[in-house]
């Protein structure tokens, strides 16, 4: 078939070619209005796996209340979140355990939606650019 490169007639990458210089040869093959929609596309790409990143990290104090109650009056941020809670009735580590558990929820459900947003958007930016 003529106008279709197998893999053998492809441009070969170089050993040397570093990965900047292999960006940028795939950076230049978009037009302006994808690279603009690529640098939102990176962009969203580093805020998820940041939200990733905080999504573990809400499970550790969360964890340490359900195995030791009493961790409240150790830690320093927990003592000073349930004190913070208690303005608004939450005065039991019971209550706070479970509004914990209720942000942990909301996190995670945070989490998901916006993996799926970002999924979303690199699958469209994907599919436009291959079938332009």
């Amino acid at each position: 078939m003529r106008g279709i490169l197998h893999p053998k007639e492809s441009p070969p990458l170089n050993q040397g070619d570093s990965i900047s210089s292999t960006l940028r040869r795939v950076f230049s093959l978009l037009n302006k209005r994808e690279r603009r929609r690529s640098v939102f596309l990176w962009l969203g790409i580093f805020v998820n796996s940041m939200v990733e990143i905080l999504g573990l990290a809400v499970l550790v104090p969360v964890i340490s209340l359900v195995v030791q109650p009493d961790a409240i009056e150790h830690s320093l941020y927990l003592s000073s979140a349930f004190h913070l809670t208690s303005a608004i009735g939450i005065n039991t580590p019971s209550r706070f355990l479970i509004l914990l558990c209720a942000l942990l929820i909301a996190a995670f459900l945070f989490k998901a939606t916006f993996g799926l947003a970002v999924n979303l958007f690199q699958s469209r930016f994907s599919f436009a650019v291959a079938h332009r």
